[in-house]
Formats: structure tokens, sequence, C-alpha cells
């Protein structure tokens, strides 16, 4: 039997700064299929045909007032750097690992909550993301590539035939 690996630590980099000590929450990216259901002559029920993956968000709940956060509101599609480094450990171990998610987006959206004098103050950023590498204990298990179309799962490019036939 063995006991499930628990998140103990977290430490966020922003363009590389580094915010361990800010930022109290983060929400990785929701991998999702975007399907349709089809259902032809001959069939008994529906399938769902695979039409790509959905949006991926990233969300990041920051402690205090963040100016440098703040000023990347908008900008370019892929232009913020996100890393963001756990330290994962089951209790039946010494053993910590680290599961680390890289990510690319653009800063959609800024709530600033409340603001309530001797409260602490917590800021949520949204970041749409173009790329996301999602890596175990130094194996990649997804890499999400939007604009390049690439999209590696366990070692397989699932998209690799559809650039060669496009030419790209």
């Amino acid at each position: 039997m063995g006991l499930p690996r628990k998140l103990k630590a977290m430490a966020i980099f922003v363009d590389g700064v580094h915010y361990a000590g800010e930022c109290t929450e983060a929400t990785p990216p929701t991998l999702e299929r975007e399907t349709e259901d089809y259902r032809a002559g001959g069939m008994n029920g529906p399938v769902k045909i695979d039409m790509g993956g959905k949006e991926m968000i990233l969300t990041l709940k920051m402690a205090g007032h963040v100016a440098a956060l703040i000023a990347k509101y908008g900008g370019a599609l892929s232009g913020t750097l996100l890393r963001l480094a756990q330290a994962v450990q089951a209790d039946d171990s010494e053993r910590v690992e680290g599961v680390e998610i890289v990510c690319r987006g653009r800063l959609v959206k800024f709530d600033p909550g409340k603001a309530k004098t001797g409260d602490m103050t917590e800021h949520e950023y949204e970041f749409a993301l173009s790329y996301l590498k999602w890596v175990d204990n130094g194996n990649t298990l997804v890499e999400i590539d939007y604009l390049n179309m690439i999209e590696v799962v366990g070692g397989v490019d699932r998209v690799a035939q559809t650039r060669a036939v496009l030419g790209i």
C-alpha cells in the first residue's frame, strides 16, 4: 500500500521573478478536450468526436498588492512566462519529488477582490495559456503548444502526422 503524494510546498515564478512568499494559491489549468457528438446510420448510439483542446487557464491568488503583475494585464498572447514549482511527498517516505508546470500566456483577468482596512488583501490573476508543459519528477507528461500545433502526451506527439501533412 502507498500513501498519496501530497503538496508540501510551492513557489511561483512569473517571467523569472520569484513570488514564493506572496502566492497563496495556484490553480493549474484543466486539460479538457473539445468534443462533438456524432451518430450516423448503423450506429446504436453517439460517440464523441475529438475536435482538439479547450482553452487552458492558470489562476494565481496573491497576498497583497503586486504592481508588477497588474502591469502584465493584456499584453502579448504568449507574453508571460509562468512556472509553478511544487514539492510533493508521500508520508510513508522521506523522498520529496518535484512537479513543475511551465506555461506561457496572457493575463486576461485581474480581480482585486475586496479592500478593507486591516484585512488581508488577496488579488486574483487569470492567465489564458497558449503553452503548457507538465513535468513530474523530471519526466515530461504533457507538452501542449497551441500556436505551433504540438501536443505531446506520454512521449507521443499526437499531431505530428497532421503537421507533416500540412507541411508545417
